[in-house]
């Protein structure tokens, strides 16, 4: 079940961009640490855990 499902939240454009962008920068502080990798599969971006 969804995150949002599950506490019955309805996402907006604006939660929408600010989730997507507090996510991609804990994925780059991840990676910036050696925590994880980041590989391009059939031109997606997949991370996975080194």
């Amino acid at each position: 079940m969804l995150l949002f499902d599950e506490y019955g939240l309805v996402m907006n454009f604006e939660q929408c961009v600010l989730v997507g962008s507090t996510v991609r920068s804990y994925l780059a502080w991840l990676k910036d640490n050696d925590k994880i990798r980041a590989v391009f599969t059939d031109n997606q971006l997949m991370w996975s855990s080194l």
